[in-house]
């Protein structure tokens, strides 16, 4: 068995760009432990990236507490030169894993993981750390599901280190603050906004903010709100769903303000919530789109983010560079929303249909209801609040790279053929390290074919701060990438 100073390492229990997280036992008291390691080529080719990584130890170390991953130890390797931190081994699933396995669950255990993630939150708060990348993969449950952890605060800003770096955006899209997009300073508000996406997926099985890009997600984030929890699925109490909504206003102050405001809240929809079980792949009829598409003005949307710094698994990094993909600038026009149109009606069973993408040029600042046969099931409309909601003009494909496993099949066993894609990687200047996974596949100018999914890249050139994000592979197609690299200040 490998070992790493006293620790036994057992096998890998997942891996990040810049990182692998290992099983592994303490044979000192028998214990099992979860082993964060750092690649090494990380911290040779950036300096700062070890100063994270200490980072993350300082901010672990002291937040003890139920619903956050205890840290137990570091050190760095003397022989392998890799960094180890020792973290508390929570055996059970990630929130990611349950979503996409699409596994039931009820009303109440939807509750009761949101009231612990705040209340884990409310305490990290008060000593002052922020997570910043609050997202399913960094909540972790018990196999019962009854107990909820916050995992990977390694991103967090220390304001009392006096270690910010203005230069840096960090998180996940779906996920940040409208505060977070802007590159502003955050405070506790911006992860109860992350809870709240959070809640939003695991009780609508959607995401709040969806696009087919990273900027149309977060040009969502900053101008749209998406439907209540409640108009989509009318299982949904409508005081949980008021929660939810609260917690995904724009303006931090509309926000709660404390995560255990935002707990109690919680509990008290606890009260009057069903413990009926739902299904995260049921879709009712009447299930709302999110498309609409109104009227004028212009932002410029995320170009000119500033941020502060990053560490953790599936994060999304931009350091203040440009970013061009299939052609398109990270700059937005966005339209001004009209005045709201309410329709508000006795119960009545209406068949109905929101416009789609195809139909939006030629619906701008309407709701569009077009007769059809009714379905065998109905939905039953009690109030419905139809908010223009701006999106931006021809969004960016998705950029993407995942894993696929292939199995050997006996002879005469018909299977379906690997698709895969081509990436172009270019950037200026050139010479960049492109690794995904975690895997060194070459350096820029790079092609490679890869099995179509989700795959992490990140972009790194010694003097130039690195790119990290999440980038999708189509089938069939070529697609170029073209990164403009940022040069680090010097110190």
């Amino acid at each position: 068995m490998a070992t790493s100073g006293r620790y036994e390492i057992i096998r890998e229990l997942g891996h990040g760009a810049m990182g692998i997280v290992y099983l592994g036992k303490d044979p000192k008291i028998n214990r099992e432990v979860a082993l964060k390691c750092l690649r090494p080529h990380i911290l040779e080719a950036h300096e700062s990236a070890g100063r994270r990584f200490q980072q993350e130890i300082l901010a672990l170390g002291r937040l003890i507490h139920p619903n956050i991953v205890t840290i137990f130890d570091v050190w760095e390797d003397p022989v392998s030169g890799s960094t180890y931190i020792v973290m508390e081994y929570v055996e059970g699933i990630s929130l990611a894993e349950l979503l996409k396995e699409k596994r039931s669950l009820s009303l109440s255990d939807v509750v009761n993981i949101g009231i612990q993630i705040c209340e884990g939150l409310d305490f990290a708060h008060s000593r002052e750390v922020i997570h910043r990348d609050i997202k399913p993969g960094n909540i972790l449950l018990s196999r019962d599901l009854s107990v909820a952890k916050i995992t990977d605060f390694g991103i967090a800003r220390l304001d009392d280190l006096g270690m910010t770096q203005t230069d840096r955006l960090t998180g996940t899209p779906q996920y940040m603050s409208p505060e977070q997009c802007r590159g502003e300073h955050l405070d506790g508000r911006s992860d109860l906004f992350a809870v709240g996406a959070l809640l939003y997926e695991l009780l609508t099985r959607e995401k709040a903010f969806r696009g087919d890009s990273i900027t149309s997600v977060m040009h969502q984030v900053l101008t749209q709100m998406p439907y209540a929890p409640y108009l989509i699925d009318d299982d949904i109490p409508e005081g949980l769903s008021a929660v939810v909504m609260q917690a995904l206003e724009k303006a931090p102050d509309a926000r709660f303000a404390k995560g255990m405001d935002m707990a109690d809240a919680l509990e008290t929809t606890m009260e009057s919530t069903s413990t009926g079980t739902f299904s995260l792949t049921r879709t009712k009829p009447g299930s709302m789109d999110k498309t609409e598409t109104l009227s004028t003005a212009s932002l410029d949307a995320v170009a000119d983010a500033k941020g502060a710094g990053f560490w953790g698994y599936q994060t999304l990094l931009f350091p203040s560079i440009v970013l061009v993909s299939l052609g398109a600038l990270f700059i937005f026009w966005m339209r001004s929303p009209s005045s709201v149109t309410k329709v508000v009606t006795d119960p009545i069973e209406v068949p109905f249909e929101v416009p789609s993408s195809e139909d939006e040029s030629s619906s701008a600042g309407k709701a569009v209801l077009k007769e059809k046969k009714a379905p065998e099931q109905k939905k039953r409309i009690k109030k419905v609040s139809v908010k223009p909601r701006p999106i931006a003009p021809n969004p960016i494909k998705p950029l993407t790279l995942a894993e696929e496993t292939l199995h050997a099949e006996p002879p005469g066993v018909d299977f379906e053929p690997v698709m895969t894609g081509e990436v172009v990687f270019a950037t200026t200047p050139s010479g960049a390290e492109i690794l995904i996974n975690g895997d060194l596949v070459g350096k820029s100018p790079v092609s490679i074919n890869l099995p179509a999914g989700p795959y992490e890249l990140l972009v790194s050139k010694k003097g130039y701060h690195a790119l990290e994000a999440t980038i999708d592979v189509p089938s069939g197609e070529k697609i170029p990438i073209n990164l403009q690299l940022l040069e680090e200040e010097a110190p």
